[in-house]
């Protein structure tokens, strides 16, 4: 792994690299989850201050709805890319854009059809744009997801925690100052759309910098192929996301 240093073969570990390169991202992604934890604690905590119950509610029920509406777009997806790319570096090609093609088909429909409903139901017009706001980004994370499951298929971890510990760092400090002036949930969920976003522009230069740079080549016959060979992580993801977030 070109982001590890060469390092004098330990006998404790065998062979030395694989050991190492297992416990060097191991580290990394343990490392970035707990501290982008932490960051988010502080986001959460100052919004839910700042705006209330009713409205820091207005943003929970907006972020669950639209988890569970996208739910399709993370049906297992990313696990088939990162065996296949695992198995074969050559195949990031074929998976890299059909992967975020098949997501955004799925997710934007849906999403768009729950907000029509939900306009019609009487949605008020606040609550349908923190929906529609989240909504993009719950999408773009399902992007975001891609590159991590790319990451993953070349070993890559530290970017991966490189790119999450970006992400809440920067809705953070970038929210936590608004939402003490003022701002409401619609700045706090335009700010975590722009999180996000950036997060995955990030991770799509490190990606194409560092490791590969996939063609984007779509192929819509290739995506009930990748929905089949995902189902059974999907179903999973599914009821699992669904029980977690009601």
């Amino acid at each position: 792994d070109p982001d590890l240093p060469s390092m004098p073969v330990d006998p404790r570990f065998g062979n030395g690299p694989d050991e190492r390169r297992i416990v060097a991202n191991t580290t990394y992604r343990a490392l970035a989850e707990a501290l982008s934890k932490l960051i988010s604690f502080a986001f959460y905590v100052v919004l839910a201050r700042e705006v209330g119950d009713a409205s820091f509610g207005v943003f929970t029920f907006a972020f669950v709805f639209v988890t569970v509406v996208t739910a399709f777009a993370n049906f297992g997806q990313d696990a088939v890319l990162t065996r296949e790319v695992a198995r074969d570096p050559a195949r990031i090609h074929h998976y890299f854009a059909n992967t975020l093609a098949l997501k955004i088909a799925l997710a934007l429909p849906a999403l768009l059809l729950a907000i029509l409903l939900a306009s019609a139901l009487g949605m008020e017009a606040e609550t349908r744009l923190v929906v529609v706001l989240l909504g993009a980004s719950v999408t773009v994370e399902a992007l975001l997801a891609t590159c991590f499951g790319s990451f993953l298929a070349f070993e890559r971890m530290g970017s991966i925690a490189l790119v999450i510990v970006c992400q809440r760092l920067f809705t953070t400090a970038v929210a936590v100052p608004l939402l003490l002036g003022g701002a409401g949930i619609v700045t706090a969920a335009g700010v975590y759309l722009a999180g996000a976003a950036s997060a995955f522009l990030l991770a799509c230069a490190l990606f194409f910098v560092r490791v590969e740079q996939p063609r984007f080549r779509v192929e819509p016959s290739r995506w009930w192929g990748l929905m089949r060979a995902a189902l059974p992580v999907g179903l999973g993801n599914i009821f699992s996301t669904t029980l977690f977030r009601v």
